[in-house]
């Protein structure tokens, strides 16, 4: 069974109930690597990640769950992904990186995939980029897809015409629901107004 717990800026999965333990013959007695058996008959490793969003210093808060995330990885024999979260241009600063991969290098917690020491922009880990904002064009491809499809919509409204509809909610005493201007809008419309904004 697994457990999903996601917290903030962090996401671990926990594995429980009866699954197969085990420990190779260089690791100590004590270090196992949990993991479960695929129809296949391999198995997984753990692996946990931290996620910061470079937008300044790093929070006390995200460093204990780094730092929790580290350690459930180091004692199951895991694997500790750091991902910096850059999506968020409006808020985001290049040089917000630097004291993030120093302030985890003077804690000595060092990850297994993730940026380089260099902070400019590299990575290194079989699942690059680590840089959240890299793989912006794979998202889009996607957000596409959804949108030719019919599955997504894109939504036009500002925010004071969302704040003005939440607060004729609140006068009639209604939750407030946003459904967004295009939902009822065919997909090949919304392609075309798309393409045209």
């Amino acid at each position: 069974m697994f457990f999903h717990l996601a917290t903030r800026g962090a996401l671990l999965w926990f594995i429980a109930d009866q699954l197969p333990r085990g420990h190779s013959s260089t690791d100590s007695p004590d270090r196992y690597t949990v993991g479960i058996s695929t129809d296949h008959g391999s198995t997984m490793t753990l692996r946990t990640r931290f996620a910061p969003s470079p937008t300044g210093y790093l929070h006390i808060g995200g460093v204990r769950t780094a730092l929790f995330c580290w350690l459930l990885a180091q004692r199951h024999g895991g694997k500790f992904v750091l991902r910096i979260d850059d999506t968020d241009d409006a808020r985001n600063r290049v040089e917000a990186v630097r004291p993030i991969i120093d302030g985890f290098r003077w804690l000595g917690v060092n990850w297994d995939e993730g940026p380089t020491d260099s902070a400019d922009g590299t990575s290194f880990g079989p699942h690059q980029p680590y840089y959240q904002g890299q793989r912006n064009p794979t998202y889009e491809a996607a957000a596409m897809k959804l949108l030719a499809e019919g599955q997504a919509y894109p939504d036009y409204t500002t925010a004071a015409q969302q704040e003005a509809a939440r607060e004729q909610a609140k006068l009639a005493r209604k939750p407030y629901i946003h459904r967004g201007t295009n939902r009822d809008t065919s997909a090949a419309e919304n392609g075309i107004q798309y393409a045209a904004k």
